[in-house]
């Protein structure tokens, strides 16, 4: 385990420590690698530990993804703001 995964195993074990019930995936990609790091904490110990095929719902924070490619494809020059959907 690098730096950079043992950082994210520390944070994350130390948040869901935290919560009462709570299921948590950390997927990073780096150097082309995926990595995925699953955490459950001690109160949903009845829930499935995640994994890289766990679903969540995300809500309202899609909104951000999708602002968030609209801007990066404006940059590019594939959109304009001012194009139809």
């Amino acid at each position: 385990m690098n730096d950079f995964d043992a950082l994210i195993q520390s944070e994350c074990e130390a948040y869901v420590a935290e919560k009462s019930e709570l299921t948590l995936t950390v997927g990073v990609t780096a150097d082309g690698v995926r990595s995925y790091f699953p955490f459950r904490s001690p109160g949903a110990q009845y829930a499935p530990m995640p994994n890289e095929h766990t679903l969540y719902e995300i809500g309202s924070v899609s909104k951000v993804f999708t602002t968030s490619l609209l801007s990066v494809l404006v940059t590019k020059g594939v959109l304009s703001l001012d194009d139809t959907i």
